[in-house]
């Protein structure tokens, strides 16, 4: 901000929710990870161990993701974390 003014309460409203929005993204990635790394453990010697097994990431990214999606609309908080959820760039990024 130029000399002698201070940022409004909206760009800090802005910049608040645009973090807790990258928070909620990495909180969702690590337990992505999280689950991609455990889930064949926990699932081994069960009917579903083979396909547990088999699942990668991008399948419990999709999941998490529909998942935090439908928490975040229905708690309200959603259209203020939009600023974080680029995904177009994230699937981009997932693709490359």
């Amino acid at each position: 901000a130029p000399a002698g003014t201070e940022p409004s309460d909206t760009s800090r409203a802005t910049v608040a929710w645009t973090l807790a929005g990258l928070v909620v993204v990495l909180g969702l990635a690590a337990l992505t990870r999280f689950l991609e790394q455990n889930d064949p453990d926990w699932s081994e010697g069960t009917a579903l161990g083979e396909f547990a097994a088999g699942v990668e990431v991008p399948v419990y990214a999709i999941i998490l993701g529909l998942l935090g999606n439908l928490v975040l609309s229905r708690a309200g908080v959603r259209d203020r974390l939009a600023a974080a959820f680029r995904t177009e760039y994230f699937i981009k990024t997932g693709l490359v």
